[in-house]
């Protein structure tokens, strides 16, 4: 794979003709921005994917976050909050709950038996659904509840 920094080289001073520099500079950021972040696809998540295949991948668990707040955006307490905003931060950032939740259920709680995990673990760990999204936490609680029932999750 090249390196990030020499993509750009072999094409400015063709770039140098058409655009002012600090487009070039601008645009040779974005473009080493972008290989490096195809590197995301490398790194293995403890999430298994519904068809219990494989573990996800980071690239696929962000495009799938980002996808749940396009979805359950219309439930989150203050509807005044800047959604674009918001999608930034989970592409770049860590900061979800209810994905990996969700794909521990329709795994039957792989990951949670594998751990050992506790209704009292997961309820914690889904504490800011609780606080961000009140009507969402009725569904994350039946989800729970119907875990520990189906023993995916300890009691």
């Amino acid at each position: 794979m090249l390196d990030p920094s020499k993509v750009m080289e072999s094409i400015t001073v063709k770039l140098n003709q058409n655009m002012i520099p600090d487009q070039i500079q601008r645009l040779e950021q974005q473009i080493e921005f972008m290989i490096e972040i195809d590197k995301l696809k490398q790194i293995s998540r403890k999430t298994i994917l519904t068809d219990r295949s494989r573990e996800e991948n980071s690239a696929e668990h962000s495009w799938h976050i980002t996808m749940a707040v396009f979805l359950f955006s219309e439930y989150a307490q203050d509807q005044e909050i800047d959604w674009y905003r918001v999608i930034k931060m989970l592409l770049v950032h860590d900061l979800d709950r209810f994905q990996p939740f969700l794909q521990n259920y329709v795994t039957e709680g792989q990951i949670w038996r594998e751990n050992n995990i506790t209704r009292r673990q997961v309820m914690e760990r889904m504490q800011p659904v609780f606080d961000g999204a009140p009507l969402l936490w009725n569904l994350v609680k039946l989800f729970i509840d119907d875990a520990v029932q189906k023993k995916y999750l300890a009691g």
